[in-house]
């Protein structure tokens, strides 16, 4: 992913990045050994901007347990609660987020 950002024009990037997301999410889900990779999560999270409703996204990386020990996992599910104006639901997944 690196490697396409600093090779590709900013405006083919954007128009690359998320087929390339796309590709890349499930491609290591069922591998244990991505599962709390800052990297891996990176690209979940990053997908997650070309997507119109990111929920599915998060549930099915809490059901296969990608990022559940990393702070960014709870910190964009929050985020997403915030954007659907669900404030409370958002303040339970930081404490969660704090508490893991």
């Amino acid at each position: 992913m690196r490697k396409m950002e600093r090779a590709l024009p900013p405006a083919m990037l954007r128009e690359k990045l998320p087929r390339f997301l796309q590709k890349c999410a499930p491609e290591f889900q069922d591998d244990a050994r991505y599962r709390d990779d800052p990297r891996y999560l990176r690209v979940w999270i990053q997908l997650m901007d070309y997507v119109t409703d990111a929920k599915p996204l998060l549930k099915k990386m809490e059901r296969n347990g990608i990022g559940l020990k990393r702070a960014s996992f709870y910190m964009a599910y929050a985020l997403y609660y915030e954007k659907h104006k669900r404030f409370n639901d958002a303040e339970k997944m930081y404490r969660l987020g704090i508490q893991k």
